[in-house]
């Protein structure tokens, strides 16, 4: 994909900050409070959302500066990440060698790091992960009608009955269980006797 590279922060910052889940976006009405931390205030609600595992730019987010702006300067210092809030900060900045700190590598982003572009195809619109859920549990150890028989519904029914018991557990009536050895293991079904 062609790179798109913002030129404004009235290009830039919309789309930087829809790219975050709608709890950090909400980060961004909140007043600056990192001088004075209150319960409830910007601070202490990114560092809350930082600990939950969210991507936390410290500078952005907390101190409520420019996204385009924060960009602009720490790109063209030579910085191509920075930590986040819950990453140590940087000992040195970029180019500077043989200080005795470890050396700022930017092409070796620790995992989790903020990496910095302008390019607007780094930040695609969040979308809410679509949450599957789980199968119901079966109530019964007797499943569906599947050609000659009902099969089990649970991998279990194998070992919680034996050959030719009867199982009255199920809202459609009571079941005879079977289990045949074949050549490729145990076949267990169900026959419906009432």
């Amino acid at each position: 994909m062609e790179p798109v590279i913002a030129t404004s922060a009235a290009e830039f910052d919309p789309i930087y900050w829809a790219s975050f889940p709608p709890a950090v976006q909400a980060l961004q009405k909140m007043p600056t409070d990192s001088s004075n931390p209150k319960p409830g205030g910007r601070t202490l609600t990114a560092l809350a959302l930082a600990a939950q595992g969210e991507l936390i730019n410290t500078q952005v987010m907390i101190w409520g500066v420019d996204p385009f702006a924060f960009m602009t300067y720490y790109m063209a210092l030579g910085y191509r990440w920075i930590p986040n809030a819950n990453q140590p900060p940087l000992q040195v900045a970029p180019g500077i060698v043989g200080s005795g700190w470890p050396e700022y590598n930017p092409a070796a982003a620790p995992p989790g790091s903020i990496i910095l572009s302008l390019n607007l195809n780094d930040y695609p619109p969040y979308t809410q992960p679509v949450i599957v859920p789980a199968p119901p549990k079966p109530t019964s150890l007797v499943g569906a009608y599947l050609g000659g028989g009902f099969y089990a519904a649970e991998p279990g029914a194998a070992t919680a009955l034996t050959n030719g018991e009867t199982y009255s557990g199920d809202p459609r009536g009571t079941f005879t269980f079977h289990s045949t050895a074949t050549p490729f293991g145990f076949e267990v079904n169900f026959t419906l006797n009432s």
